[in-house]
């Protein structure tokens, strides 16, 4: 990170991960994306337990 800030590419999405922006082509999941940091560790861990589920029975 302290060469990529050296060279000024620090504030630029493709060198700072923390920038990026998933689901590029979905507004819907990237407003819910956005919220996940503010959920609390119980719900967060109930859609762990849901998603895991999902892909157990594909």
């Amino acid at each position: 990170m302290k060469l990529i800030e050296v060279v000024g590419y620090l504030g630029e999405a493709e060198y700072t991960p923390e920038l990026q922006i998933p689901f590029p082509n979905n507004p819907t999941l990237q407003q819910w994306y956005k919220k996940l940091p503010q959920c609390n560790v119980e719900d967060v861990e109930k859609l762990i337990n849901m998603w895991n589920l999902i892909h157990t029975k594909l």
